[in-house]
């Protein structure tokens, strides 16, 4: 139900012939309502590192237990839930992937995230926006329910939305990137040195 539900938004978004939401239509109204609902659930990495990391772990020793439980019944232990082969960053890394940013994607891209228009200089970028490109109470226009003519114009004027949870993913992204990389390195060195199992 996740993938129809996106690919609908995204569907209605990519549609030259609409204005994308008709807010008038309830059928519209509902589709972003399911969209939100969806964003409320899986929105753990949209927050700051430090919630992010909590949340993730408390999520981990569920998905631990499940593997305990299916343990002892004698049952395969399902991926990522066997705490004997931890792959925290593997699955952070699937599940930003694969579910929560295209659907942060598609929201930011009908400008449902909340936001603060930010102008931008002839040679840079949005990543490359500091907290003092802001400038926040000058520029506390907010974005949410702008239409896709607004989006366009903010392109023709160099301006972009910067939006706190899109970058937090990112950077959470980007984190967990880090540690797959350190533990796939870590796993050669293991394997170069001959030992089967890692010191602790």
């Amino acid at each position: 139900m996740h993938f129809d539900i996106v690919t609908e938004f995204n569907a209605k978004l990519a549609d030259e012939e609409s204005n994308f939401i008709d807010w008038t239509n309830e059928a519209d109204r509902l589709l972003v309502m399911q969209m939100a609902i969806k964003l409320s659930d899986i929105n753990g990495p949209c927050k700051c590192q430090q919630l992010h990391m909590q949340w993730t772990y408390r999520i981990a020793e569920e998905f631990y237990e499940q593997g305990d439980e299916e343990r002892s019944l004698g049952l395969p232990i399902s991926r990522f839930m066997d705490r004997t082969i931890p792959q925290l960053a593997k699955l952070q890394e699937s599940f930003i992937g694969h579910l929560v940013a295209p659907l942060c994607r598609g929201y930011a891209e009908a400008a449902l995230l909340p936001g603060v228009w930010v102008r931008l200089t002839d040679d840079q970028s949005p990543e490359e926006l500091s907290e003092d490109d802001l400038d926040l109470p000058r520029r506390m226009e907010n974005v949410r329910g702008a239409r896709r003519g607004s989006v366009e114009n903010a392109r023709r004027n160099r301006r972009t939305v910067h939006c706190q949870q899109t970058r937090n993913l990112q950077d959470n992204y980007d984190y967990w990137m880090t540690v797959q990389r350190r533990e796939e390195e870590e796993r050669e060195r293991v394997a170069q040195l001959g030992v089967t199992e890692p010191c602790t």
